[in-house]
């Protein structure tokens, strides 16, 4: 494989490595973490600030969890000169679980720490993928950190709540975003004309495409995006059927933060449940502990 077309299936399967600066932790002295969220921020902190993150202290902060090692992926060889491998580090404990990723790329190795909380009301999935390093990114891009928080459940009354929780000053397009879900998950008895009235507007674009209903049907989908400059919400209708299946909203706000928003009718795709998520990504460690103290009293 040619050196670029590897570096290219590099950058699709791998989050961005970085090259850990020098430092020494002593791993008698390092707090052992009295749950797995903590753990996750004290390593993230760690990253943060450029401070070394090692196996021994992982294995000091996480003793006493419940530890399973992860599969391990290698690429390249003797006739590469790329040659990288990636093991996962697996600790549990309850509810929780807590996936370290540690990648030696051409020398240059990398921790990359991902949180899952799970119970059959919600799940919060937290990473930290530290800076990339230049030689996957280019001389012109600014590497910076990449901070994921996602929230899913299917309850429509704890989402609304949870929405309020992490922004209590919606702008006009979320306020119709949170009045349409609201709508969507308790009735979905909206067609497009009553989405127009609600925004006011007409839609961007539409766009039509087959879906698959269950596991053989399948039926045309047409959807409407309606936009300003810094947002915009997208609904999926069923055609035929003009039922919708779909909606979501996306604000990247001044300060680089993405935000997304999605209600999904799986009972009508799939016989499931309705699926709410708020995702929110940024490259400030700050704003996920911010966003995580707001909804903590969902992780228990």
């Amino acid at each position: 494989m040619k050196k670029l077309e590897l570096k290219q299936v590099l950058l699709i399967l791998l989050t961005p490595v970085l090259v850990l600066t020098s430092g020494c932790e002593n791993s008698a002295s390092v707090e052992k973490a009295s749950s797995l969220k903590e753990g996750y921020f004290k390593i993230a902190k760690h990253l943060d600030d450029k401070e070394e993150v090692n196996k021994d202290y992982i294995e000091s902060l996480l003793s006493g969890f419940k530890y399973e090692k992860g599969d391990e992926l290698k690429m390249g060889g003797d006739s590469s000169d790329i040659k990288m491998t990636q093991r996962q580090y697996i600790f549990k404990d309850d509810k929780e679980e807590l996936i370290i990723t540690h990648t030696i790329y051409n020398g240059y190795e990398s921790m990359s720490p991902v949180y899952i909380f799970s119970d059959e009301d919600i799940n919060i999935n937290l990473s930290y993928t530290p800076k990339a390093n230049k030689e996957l990114v280019g001389e012109k891009e600014e590497a910076k950190p990449k901070l994921f928080v996602g929230i899913s459940l299917p309850n429509n009354t704890k989402y609304q709540e949870i929405c309020k929780l992490l922004n209590d000053n919606y702008t006009d397009y979320e306020s119709y975003y949170q009045n349409i879900a609201n709508k969507f998950a308790s009735e979905n008895n909206m067609d497009i004309k009553e989405l127009k009235d609600i925004i006011d507007k007409k839609p961007y674009q539409s766009e039509i495409k087959k879906i698959k209903l269950g596991k053989s049907t399948e039926e045309e989908s047409i959807s409407y995006t309606f936009k300003n400059d810094t947002e915009s919400i997208c609904v999926q209708f069923l055609k035929d059927s003009n039922k919708m299946y779909e909606l979501s909203y996306m604000n990247l706000d001044e300060f680089g933060n993405n935000i997304v928003k999605t209600v999904r009718d799986n009972k009508t795709l799939h016989e499931g449940e309705f699926h709410m998520d708020i995702t929110n990504s940024s490259s400030k460690l700050d704003k996920q502990i911010e966003i995580i103290n707001k909804i903590d009293k969902y992780i228990n």
